[in-house]
C-alpha cells in the first residue's frame, strides 16, 4: 500500500496535507504500509515532527501522564526550548498527536479496494477481513485513541471530544456498510446497523487489549472471526433471535 505524506503541523481531521514527513496509512506501525518511522531512521524530519513522532511512541509505551516533556525531547533529539517554540504545553502536543493518529487509523481501515465491490455483503465481509489483516500485520497492535480515552476522557474534556469524534467517525462508516448489507437481504428486525457497528468497534478494541495482555495476537483473529460469523447469522434470518448487547 502506498503511503501518504502527513504534515503533523497542519493537524486536524479532513485537512489537506503537505509533504513533510513520509507517513504511510498505518494503524500504529503497520507492516501493510512501511516499517516503523523513528526519529533516528535517517528519514529527513523537521524538529516539530520529530517531537510528534517521539510523543506518539512514548504515549503508546507509557501513556500520557507518565510521559514527560524531557523524555519526549530526549527521544526527539530536541531541546525544551524547541518544544515550547512549537507547542505551548504537553497537552497541546498530545491533542495534535491523537487527532492525527485517529485520522491515519481511519484511513487505513477504510482503504481497501474491495470496498468498491457492487455487492454490499461482499463489501461488509471485505471490510471485516481487512481490519483483521491490518491488526494482525501491526508491529505493535495497539490504539493510541483507546489508550488515551481510558486514561484521560474522564478528566479532560478536550481529549474526550477528540476520542469520541474518532470513534464516531469509524462507527458511522461501519454502520453504513452494515446497513447496505442488511437492506440487501431484507433484514429489518434484530440489531440495527448502528448497534452492530458499535459492537464491532468495541469488539476489535477489546481484542487489541486482550491480545496485548496475553501477548498473543491470534486473539484478534479469533475474536473478530467470531464477530464475522455472527454477521453471517444476522444476514441468514430476517428475524434474528437476539440483538448484540
Amino acid at each position: 500500500m502506498r503511503g501518504r505524506d502527513f504534515d503533523y503541523s497542519r493537524g486536524g481531521k479532513g485537512h489537506p496535507i503537505r509533504p513533510t514527513v513520509r507517513f504511510p496509512q498505518v494503524f500504529v506501525h503497520c507492516k501493510r504500509g512501511i516499517a516503523r518511522i523513528s526519529c533516528d531512521s535517517g528519514v529527513p524530519v523537521k524538529t516539530k515532527d520529530k517531537l510528534l513522532l517521539a510523543a506518539e511512541q512514548r504515549f503508546l509505551q507509557k501513556g500520557y501522564t507518565a510521559t514527560t516533556v524531557d523524555e519526549i525531547c530526549s527521544s526527539a533529539g530536541a531541546t525544551k526550548g524547541a518544544f515550547f517554540h512549537h507547542f505551548p504545553s504537553k497537552e497541546a502536543l498530545a491533542l495534535t498527536v491523537v487527532e492525527a493518529h485517529g485520522q491515519r487509523r481511519y484511513e487505513l481501515l477504510t482503504a481497501t479496494p474491495e470496498l468498491q465491490n457492487d455487492d454490499p455483503e461482499a463489501r461488509m465481509y471485505a471490510f471485516v477481513d481487512h481490519v483483521i489483516a491490518c491488526l494482525m500485520d501491526a508491529e505493535e497492535p495497539a490504539c493510541l485513541t483507546a489508550g488515551l480515552t481510558l486514561e484521560l476522557a474522564g478528566v479532560n474534556p478536550k481529549f474526550k471530544s477528540i476520542c469520541d469524534e474518532t470513534f464516531t467517525r469509524l462507527i458511522e462508516f461501519v454502520s453504513d456498510l452494515f446497513d447496505a448489507a442488511l437492506a440487501n437481504r431484507g433484514v429489518s428486525a434484530g440489531p440495527t446497523p448502528r448497534a452492530l457497528a458499535e459492537s464491532f468497534v468495541a469488539t476489535y478494541q477489546g481484542a487489541l487489549v486482550l491480545s496485548r495482555a496475553r501477548a498473543d495476537r491470534q486473539v484478534i483473529r479469533v475474536t473478530l472471526g467470531q464477530f464475522r460469523n455472527y454477521l453471517s447469522r444476522v444476514l441468514a434470518s430476517p428475524t434474528p433471535a437476539a440483538a448484540v448487547a
